[in-house]
């Protein structure tokens, strides 16, 4: 079952700067459980005191569900520690700097932000955490959202909170990253001859294109080096053609490969007529630099 969630302004003068994440339905359950978390961007933007929820679900008769939640602001105000970090590692001649360190009672925020000169494009930590002095790990958040994107050169990345624990010592530790050449962070997609004309390397590679009633299914294969049950999925769902009109993905599925090394990726897009070829920006990819542990310390 799919749904759309829209939150706004009490006033109702605009939707909120925010993220989302929800967990899948258990099809083998009678009981249809799930949860919605939100998380909201930006420093400037201040946590209502009313937030309206207006749920669409998309397969029910009566699909649309709109109520209030009072949010009482006293309850946590005050409830967070900020440790100013201000340190700048460079990495394969990457700089990254981390910000700043914010623990709340439900999660820590780590503030990071890229040098625009930087050559590659950051994507992502796989082993990041938040260690203290005894070597107790506080990895990212999984089941929630795990980061916020500002823009290409600053983000935001959530891990669980050991705010009640008040350790003495906190670090970021983490050893690889992954990343990708600048110029290489782009697809290219000649819908008319069924072809690639530009990608990262060759782990990716183009198997199909399927043009049905509503949708063109692309299917991709990409190898993985880091030969793990993690599944990457690449692409970033909004997408331009050649004339820049953005359009979004309609689905996305990814299923693992043989041996864990191949997995195969599947997108569905509108089936519309496009100014060819189409253009898909590269969010994650089987890229690393790195390779050493790096320690920085937070307090």
């Amino acid at each position: 079952m799919k749904f759309l969630c829209l939150i706004y302004r009490s006033d109702r003068r605009g939707l909120y700067e925010l993220s989302l994440s929800w967990s899948g339905f258990d099809n083998n359950s009678v009981e249809k459980g799930s949860f919605i978390d939100i998380a909201f961007s930006g420093d400037n933007n201040s946590i209502p005191e009313v937030l309206n929820l207006s749920i669409e679900f998309k397969g029910l008769k009566y699909n649309t569900f709109n109520f209030s939640i009072h949010i009482d602001k006293n309850k946590f105000k005050g409830l967070k520690e900020v440790y100013a970090v201000n340190r700048t590692m460079e990495i394969d001649g990457q700089k990254i700097t981390f910000e700043k360190v914010i623990i709340y009672p439900t999660r820590i925020a780590l503030y990071i932000h890229y040098d625009p000169l930087n050559s590659k494009k950051i994507l992502g930590y796989p082993d990041i955490g938040i260690v203290d002095e005894k070597g107790d790990i506080f990895g990212q958040i999984s089941n929630g959202v795990s980061g916020t994107r500002k823009d290409d050169n600053n983000i935001i990345l959530y891990f669980q909170s050991n705010y009640f624990k008040k350790p003495k010592e906190l670090y970021v530790a983490f050893s690889k990253v992954k990343a990708i050449g600048k110029d290489k962070a782009e697809v290219i997609i000649d819908l008319k001859n069924k072809m690639i004309l530009k990608k990262p390397d060759e782990k990716l590679k183009l198997n199909d294109i399927v043009y049905n009633k509503n949708d063109i299914q692309l299917t991709f294969t990409l190898e993985k080096i880091d030969n793990t049950n993690n599944l990457y999925s690449p692409f970033y769902s909004e997408f331009e053609d050649s004339s820049m009109k953005k359009y979004h993905f309609l689905g996305e599925e990814i299923h693992g490969g043989r041996e864990g090394k191949v997995e195969e990726v599947l997108i569905r897009i509108p089936n519309v007529s496009y100014d060819n070829p189409i253009k898909l920006k590269i969010i994650d990819y089987p890229n690393f630099i790195g390779g050493k542990e790096v320690k920085v310390r937070v307090k």
